[in-house]
This record gives structure tokens, C-alpha cells and sequence, in this order.
């Protein structure tokens, strides 16, 4: 789901909409929220390739827009898998950062933690593109999971 302020609503223009993403102008800014596949899904690989060559067509039809892409990409994208693989070459040819290396906050931040379970991960993910002059002075994940 991809929530706008309705003081926003002037500049507001649903893109597309899929099964696995959710493209929003507000401005020019690009928003893309994803929902990709987990561990186990048939065809992740597959779908995961299929999604971001759609993501990069869209990307090339709004060249003057600031580009953040958000959401649960499902791989932790620091291990090496086919996957993340795929999610870093991705991350790359878009020229994106992830938020939690833009702040000087010694190590990368966990997106998802269970107390209970002392789990955590860092599979959710907000990226954004460093080629657009873009001033974000902090960031925090809001996670339907706590």
C-alpha cells in the first residue's frame, strides 16, 4: 500500500499499479513500493528479473523525476545469492543508495526486529537515487510487523 498525504493529492498521479509494485508521482519524485517474493516462492528468480526489467522501463519514461524506491524486497541484499544478485545489479543501474548508509550511523540498521524471537533482518529496504538533488535529514521504517 502506498499512503499520500491528501495535502498532496493536487500532485498526485498513480502510475501503475501490479501485483508486485505500486508506482506514484508526487511531483517529481518517482515513488516505487515493492513486494517481492519470498524464500521458497516458485519462480522467485524469475519474477524477481521480471519486476525490475517492468521497474526499469518505467524508471526510463520519467528521466526528470527523483527517484525512491521502498518496500520488501524479500533478500538480504548484503549475502550472496542469485537473488540479491539480481536486487544489487538492480540497485546499481539505477545509481540508488539505501537510506541507512546516507546517515553516519557506524553500521547498517535493521529494518525488522521480533524482540520476542531476538530476530532481526534487514530485507525491508528504502533506497533512493543519488544523481537527483534529493535532502532527506533523517529517515525511519513504519513496519506492519510490530
Amino acid at each position: 500500500m502506498t499512503l499520500v498525504n491528501r495535502k498532496l493529492q493536487n500532485i498526485t498521479r498513480v502510475v501503475c499499479a501490479e501485483e508486485r509494485y505500486v508506482i506514484v508521482t508526487v511531483g517529481n519524485m518517482l515513488l516505487i513500493n515493492v513486494y517481492l517474493p519470498c524464500v521458497g516462492t516458485v519462480d522467485r528468480q524469475f519474477t524477481y528479473d521480471a519486476v525490475f526489467c517492468n521497474l526499469l522501463s518505467w524508471i526510463d519514461n520519467y528521466p526528470d523525476h527523483m527517484l525512491i524506491l521502498g518496500g520488501d524486497l524479500n533478500v538480504d541484499i548484503d549475502k550472496i545469492c542469485p537473488v540479491s544478485t539480481l536486487v544489487n545489479k538492480f540497485i546499481i543501474d539505477c545509481n540508488l543508495h539505501g537510506c541507512d548508509t546516507m546517515f553516519n550511523v557506524g553500521s547498517t540498521l535493521s529494518t525488522y526486529y521480533n524482540e520476542a524471537l531476538g530476530t532481526e533482518s534487514n530485507i525491508d529496504r528504502r533506497q533512493e537515487a543519488s544523481y537527483k538533488k534529493l535532502h532527506i535529514t533523517s529517515y525511519n521504517f513504519i513496519s506492519s510487523y510490530n
